[in-house]
């Protein structure tokens, strides 16, 4: 078994990557022409970012996370 992708849904794709680069040394190994994906050169297990958006064009319900808000699983 093998974990291929972990995709974490944020307000701003590029913010994040931007974040994971300056505070951890990951570089970006893709970003969509739209933004609203992108993943980091992680290796083996690929890690995603996904905009908020997305999770309701993909047919998904969920409650984004937000730094002034509880947690979504609180």
């Amino acid at each position: 078994m093998h974990l291929g992708y972990s995709i974490i849904y944020v307000a701003s794709v590029p913010e994040t990557l931007a974040f994971y680069d300056k505070v951890f040394g990951l570089q970006t190994g893709f970003l969509h022409e739209s933004e609203l994906y992108g993943e980091l050169k992680t290796g083996a297990t690929t890690l995603a970012f996904a905009a908020d958006e997305m999770a309701k064009l993909n047919g998904l319900s969920m409650r984004p996370n937000r730094a002034d808000e509880r947690p979504a699983g609180y």
